[in-house]
């Protein structure tokens, strides 16, 4: 069984039109800044940033679908 990678969720849905250039941009953005911080490096996120990073996502992402 192959996994799907989040980044080809992302894809598809843009493919689909199930989400607009812009979401997709932001989703690719997030992808790669919550990549950057689990991984060991020296990315530091603080209780600021991993807010900012959620409300973001919730503003433009969740909201833009069910509205």
């Amino acid at each position: 069984m192959r996994l799907v990678k989040e980044r080809d969720v992302i894809d598809i849905c843009s493919s689909a039109n199930v989400i607009t250039d812009g979401v997709y941009k932001i989703l690719i953005e997030k992808l790669g800044k919550r990549n950057s911080a689990a991984h060991p490096s020296t990315i530091h996120v603080n209780q600021i940033h991993a807010e900012a990073f959620v409300d973001e996502l919730i503003r433009n992402v969740i909201l833009g679908l069910v509205i």
